[in-house]
């Protein structure tokens, strides 16, 4: 249910910018603060950015682009890395030639000579106007070669099917007959006086639909506490640093809610999101520069509360398309590889349990790279019917995010404590979306709605 205020959220929805205003205001990236914007900026901390790795494959990396829809100037972006890479160890070398020419020109001091002093004055000062030339020059490079490789999306993992066809792991009942006409959900609860809808951004659930709202979340919630999983209370607001860090762009109106009193600030990193409690930024803030144990992982958390997407599908309708609902989400950090998809399908393996015994038509599809986030590289796509529309919608959803957003936000494990810590392997993923599967389930039985019994028995 949402109150009259969700509609006065003090939200911009407007702050869109091109590229030239957003280096003119200072916010070209919120996690990554360049080296000239560094004194009007809080510098929290500088993602992990190794495209050495990323250009071992060209090719790869190409067909990962591709088959995404996205369009990067490889070779540019691979030249200003070299340019990039080239300048920095130029960099070093005169710091170290500075300090040098320091310490003799220190120890000349003494020598009251005054020719030899303005000699080594002389030098000094040339290193250091080569120096800050370099620096200038740096930032320049900076701009494209960091900002550039951060644009760049996660890996596709193996099992993602790369033509444009979603691949079908698992289905449980029988697709529902659509020879007739369906009317849809909000017509349905409507007459049947369960809602109050005037748009996307603003309804209000009644009766049994709030009931099945509260009901529902709780049941998955206290399920995956049963098998090991820590509830979290988390926030509704994030910075635009962890906003930038999972993957969003904090600066485009159609990824996230920007509050509208921070929307023109300079500092790249003071900016304030509207994401929900039940979100991966706001579980990413908690674990954004740690280092956890390798014997405490995997980390198991379920979140309940509001999840807040702005990015509504124009296709979609009702339920299908809030601003703001009610959801279970989850995250699971690992230590490598092996365990990130041992524990996604341990995990995909309950989330099936789980809607199976509300006795409902779902399936479970692979998503083609093209529906892919850029921090996925696997996405399960919990999905059901909708008679009116006849298409499946996504009521759910699983992530595989490997390494990706831990190189970002320096979310780290430690194998041997002393050592250099690794990148944890994070999964995540919005288990229910309550209004969508409420939307599938009224046009599933439009005569009527009653509560299922699990979902009755856990506010009882």
């Amino acid at each position: 249910m949402f109150s009259q205020s969700a509609r006065l959220l003090p939200v911009a929805r407007s702050v869109q910018y091109t590229a030239a205003e957003k280096c003119r205001r200072g916010c070209t990236s919120s996690l990554y603060i360049t080296g000239d914007l560094a004194s009007e900026s809080c510098i929290v901390l500088s993602p992990y950015v190794n495209l050495n790795r990323r250009f071992e494959d060209t090719e790869k990396l190409i067909k990962n682009l591709q088959s995404r829809g996205l369009t990067v100037d490889l070779p540019q972006l691979k030249s200003s890395w070299q340019q990039y890479e080239n300048l920095k160890k130029f960099k070093l070398q005169l710091d170290s030639d500075k300090s040098a020419n320091l310490v003799k020109f220190n120890a000349a001091k003494s020598s009251q000579k005054p020719k030899v002093l303005n000699d080594l004055k002389a030098e000094l000062d040339k290193v250091k106007e080569k120096l800050n030339s370099v620096k200038k020059e740096l930032w320049d490079v900076e701009k494209k070669a960091i900002l550039g490789g951060l644009a760049l999306p996660n890996d596709i993992h193996p099992e993602t099917p790369l033509n444009d066809c979603e691949k079908i792991v698992h289905e449980f009942g029988v697709k529902p007959d659509t020879s007739s006409h369906s009317p849809s959900h909000i017509e349905i609860a409507n007459k049947l006086g369960l809602i109050e809808y005037y748009d996307s951004s603003y309804y209000f659930l009644k009766d049994e639909a709030a009931q099945f709202e509260i009901g529902l979340s709780y049941l998955i919630q206290d399920k995956l506490k049963e098998i090991g999983f820590i509830t979290m209370s988390n926030y509704d607001f994030g910075k635009s640093l962890v906003v930038e860090g999972v993957g969003l762009d904090p600066r485009d109106a159609s990824s996230v809610f920007t509050l509208e009193k921070d929307s023109d600030s300079k500092d790249a990193t003071a900016r304030l999101h509207l994401v929900g409690g039940a979100s991966l930024a706001s579980f990413c803030a908690f674990h954004t520069k740690t280092v956890t144990n390798v014997k405490n992982l995997p980390l198991r958390y379920v979140a309940m509360g509001r999840h807040y997407n702005p990015n509504g599908d124009e296709e979609l309708h009702g339920l299908f398309s809030t601003w703001q609902s009610s959801a279970v989400e989850t995250f699971v950090a690992a230590a490598d590889k092996e365990m990130a998809m041992e524990e996604f399908k341990s995990c995909l393996k309950e989330i099936i349990d789980l809607y199976e015994t509300l006795g409902y038509h779902f399936r479970v599809v692979y998503l083609p790279p093209i529906n892919l986030k850029p921090w996925e590289s696997l996405r399960a796509s919990i999905q059901m019917f909708s008679k009116n529309m006849a298409k499946y919608i996504e009521v759910g959803s699983l992530s595989l995010c490997d390494d990706y957003i831990s190189q970002r936000l320096l979310i780290c494990c430690e194998t041997v404590p002393g050592k250099s810590a690794q990148f944890a392997h994070l999964i995540s993923g919005t288990v229910v979306s309550v209004p969508r599967i409420l939307g599938c389930i009224l046009e599933y039985d439009s005569g009527g709605f009653k509560l299922p019994s699990e979902v009755l028995a856990a506010i009882a």
